[in-house]
């Protein structure tokens, strides 16, 4: 081989580089862009649902990744969570994912849209997507919570990225300026999108476009438009929830990939405290699953005595982050119960459930308990592991009544996440501050 290269390295030395080979100009190149599921289908850092109160690891079991001081500090809500390291990936992943999508919108700037009006506006509508599901979920980490009916410009945002230009300034937005961004990205890519559903669950659609807004919306505690938008993905969608009666639950991963309740497909990479070698789902959760739920054969098996989880949507060990259809009932559902229908919401609650345990009876007002707690109980134990506990804990602690104080004991040593502390915002990466100058995060 070294004898070849040095026999032609005179001509490949006067080889003219071909940038037609390396630039997009095609239609198909734009949506080749977009289809790099290893990219714009995963979150490799998934530190927000790692914090959650979902789950629990022992001591040893925390010891054992000093490796990885950041996952450590994290998991106690420590306020430097960086400890003095070089760790920016939980900031990088998903600017890498908008930079992409920045790509793709800047470049069919420069196509011809009559070459094919469908396809254009899919691909376009596909990217903004992609641009909104991420510049979200860099909010929910790096941003304090949205507060309805408060004026969200006078708290600090997230660095938009609009452009696929590494000479942009990194100046933060306000948070009503970030989230004005990310509705706005989904509503011109709702009236784009050619298709209500796709052949290909990685690729966004009009129903996943308005399940990601009803989520959007219901963590600003818009209740109007969270139900107006999960209503319309339950309205038009085409095919019916999981009955798990009927499901094969013997397989080591229950849930096949792209199954018939996936609106959306993205996968999370394992967080290093939720390897399943030391995850344990937290216990009373565990046990709210009643005996004749088949979510409790579903979603855990034992591992040395514990309960741990293997109801990925993703059919493997890999966490599922995406949108399914159970989220949008359930959605409704709170929606309803916040607006004074409470049986309404808790009829829609029962369709979703007589298709999770058996011989259900279907909910009824009790005036002993709580409709709306009802709903939220439901909602954490169906969307366990599914992405969106993180965001469930920052906007319900803006509510009194549903509130709550999360802890972690580490030998011997009780560590607390009080409701609205700034530790449910992660500090921006000291790397990132050092080289934009922009404000960090204060943390308690």
């Amino acid at each position: 081989m070294l004898i070849v290269c040095m026999s032609c390295s005179n001509d490949f030395l006067e080889l003219k580089p071909d940038k037609k080979l390396i630039i997009p100009s095609k239609l198909e190149d734009y949506q080749a862009l977009l289809d790099e599921a290893d990219l714009m289908n995963r979150m490799t850092a998934w530190i927000e649902e790692a914090q959650a109160d979902d789950y629990y690891i022992s001591t040893a079991g925390w010891q054992a990744i000093s490796w990885s001081s950041v996952d450590q500090n994290a998991y106690i809500w420590a306020t430097d969570i960086y400890g003095g390291t070089i760790s920016t990936i939980e900031w990088n992943r998903p600017y890498s994912v908008i930079y992409r999508a920045n790509v793709v919108l800047d470049g069919m700037e420069q196509v011809d849209r009559q070459t094919n009006p469908a396809q254009y506006d899919d691909i376009v509508a596909q990217a903004l997507f992609f641009r909104a599901w991420h510049t979200f979920r860099q909010a929910l980490v790096f941003a304090p919570a949205y507060e309805f009916n408060k004026d969200n410009q006078l708290v600090l945002g997230i660095p938009l990225r609009l452009h696929a230009s590494l000479n942009e300034v990194t100046v933060r937005a306000s948070l009503e300026e970030t989230f004005q961004q990310v509705l706005s990205d989904l509503q011109r890519a709702e009236g784009l999108f050619r298709s209500v559903e796709s052949e290909f669950k990685t690729r966004p659609s009009q129903i996943s476009c308005w399940a990601l807004l009803s989520r959007v919306y219901l963590y600003m505690q818009n209740y109007e438009k969270a139900e107006h938008y999960a209503a319309l993905a339950l309205d038009n969608f085409s095919n019916d929830l999981i009955d798990l009666s009927t499901w094969n639950l013997s397989p080591s991963f229950p849930f096949t990939r792209f199954n018939q309740e996936v609106l959306f497909h993205c996968a999370a990479g394992t967080p290093t405290a939720m390897n399943a070698s030391r995850l344990t789902v937290d216990s009373i959760l565990y046990a709210s699953y009643a005996q004749e739920d088949y979510r409790r054969q579903a979603f855990f098996r034992q591992v040395s005595g514990r309960p741990g989880f293997r109801g990925s949507y993703d059919g493997s060990a890999i966490f599922f982050n995406g949108l399914t259809i159970a989220e949008c009932y359930l959605t409704v559902a709170e929606c309803l119960v916040r607006k004074g229908d409470a049986q309404s919401g808790l009829s829609l609650l029962s369709t979703l459930l007589q298709h999770r345990i058996a011989n259900f009876t279907p909910l009824r007002i009790n005036e002993s308990e709580d409709p709306l707690k009802v709903v939220l109980e439901e909602r954490r134990k169906e969307m366990l592991f599914k992405g969106v506990r993180w965001l469930d804990l920052k906007r319900l602690n803006l509510d009194p009544r549903t509130a709550v104080t999360i802890y972690r004991e580490i030998g011997g040593q009780r560590y607390s996440l009080n409701p609205n502390s700034k530790n449910y915002t992660l500090p921006l990466p000291p790397e990132v501050i050092k080289m934009s100058g922009v404000e960090q995060n204060q943390r308690d």
